[in-house]
């Protein structure tokens, strides 16, 4: 949870100093700091132009806001449903995006 925070305070950070005098992606910046800048996204607005550009341009690391919970996933008793976080990391991969899902049990 420390990490997170430090993570999204460094973020901040860097788009407070850079993003007036530059208009380098927020990833390039991330990135020549040797750090990686992520975003929990959503699937279904993938298919959105703008919302998928960015998502490319600006984060070097992916992670899926809700698609990849127990009820998206599993939505009942003999039904599985892996189509939109499949997506999600097909998206990541053809983009060179990291992706990251939620937590794995053993």
């Amino acid at each position: 949870m420390l990490k997170f925070r430090l993570a999204i305070c460094l973020a901040a950070s860097v788009i407070a100093c850079c993003t007036s005098t530059s208009a380098q992606p927020l990833r390039q910046l991330t990135d020549q700091r040797g750090i990686r800048l992520g975003a929990a996204a959503d699937p279904a607005h993938l298919t959105e132009a703008l919302y998928a550009e960015t998502l490319a341009r600006e984060f070097s690391q992916l992670e899926p806001e809700n698609a990849m919970k127990f009820g998206p996933i599993h939505p009942g008793p003999a039904t599985y449903n892996f189509g939109p976080p499949d997506g999600l990391v097909s998206f990541a991969r053809t983009q060179h995006v990291g992706s990251w899902t939620h937590t794995r049990l053993a």
